[in-house]
């Protein structure tokens, strides 16, 4: 017989043999919070402090549902069987175009688990869950502080109600001031810490044909920086390939005011744009 007595043994002896249930996956996770896994586990086991089982421990107390004020209150009608709590289950079925048992909480918890893809299951699960969770909430608000929310999906998911209005699309053409004119188009971005830059550059003639075009890292600069490069490359490259009339287009409106010399240029690369402007 082996001697070695490790801690994972003893643990094990003394834990004994556990019972395995199916949804124990489903509740502890790494994407739902314990906080609200533990209403449902309570659901499970019938723990949750309802009326009806209030009146099992010997509290004298009359019973109505404060959601739908027709039944009295029980974990099942609370969650299940309500029919203001059942919009929300409606409204879940049709988003996500599934069909959930509200039998039980057993069956509503393991229906998510013949769904094929795990993004679509983990939202489900979440869902399930956080419904749980928020009409416990609110039940408590109405029932211990006589708040009451109305019972919308957007809110008990913190979704806006209003959305944005798309605002009119303006179409915007670009009209070259005369021929023979070469647009060049710039622009510099840079990523990380310490941040790496990169400037890319498209070249079209007056008629929108495509000339040519580069890109190339630039090694660390800062977002204004790359903006900065970017024109000066794209000068130079013009300068080097002897074109006239050149229409410079940026993004960066601190590029267009260093330009007409009404602000300035970042220190580090002021010596590199005074030489462009003067080889331009």
């Amino acid at each position: 017989m082996d001697c070695n007595l490790t801690n994972k043994l003893a643990f094990n002896f003394m834990l004994g043999q556990s019972q395995e249930v199916p949804w124990h996956k489903l509740l502890w996770n790494t994407y739902i919070p314990p906080s609200m896994a533990f209403i449902s586990w309570r659901f499970l086991h019938n723990k949750l402090p309802t009326e009806d089982n209030l009146k099992k421990r010997g509290c004298i107390i009359v019973s109505i549902c404060c959601f739908c004020k027709k039944s009295e209150e029980s974990s099942l009608h609370l969650f299940l069987r309500c029919a203001i709590i059942g919009q929300l289950w409606l409204w879940l079925m049709k988003g996500t175009d599934q069909i959930l048992d509200l039998s039980s909480i057993n069956s509503l918890l393991l229906r998510s688990t013949v769904i094929n893809s795990k993004m679509v299951k983990y939202l489900m699960d979440s869902a399930i869950v956080h419904i749980i969770w928020s009409i416990w909430i609110e039940r408590n608000n109405r029932c211990f502080s006589n708040k009451y929310c109305s019972i919308k999906v957007a809110r008990l998911f913190g979704i806006a109600l209003k959305t944005r209005r798309l605002t009119h699309i303006q179409e915007v053409s670009w009209t070259p001031r005369h021929s023979g004119c070469i647009k060049l188009n710039c622009d510099g971005s840079s990523f990380g810490s310490p941040p790496c830059g990169s400037i890319g550059v498209v070249l079209r003639n007056s008629s929108s044909v495509f000339l040519g075009a580069f890109a190339q890292n630039i090694g660390y600069a800062t977002p204004l920086e790359a903006e900065f490069s970017a024109c000066m490359l794209e000068l130079e490259k013009a300068a080097s390939l002897h074109l006239q009339n050149v229409w410079v287009e940026t993004d960066s409106l601190r590029v267009v005011k260093a330009f007409n010399k009404q602000d300035g240029v970042p220190w580090r690369i002021d010596k590199c744009s005074k030489v462009t402007y003067f080889m331009c």
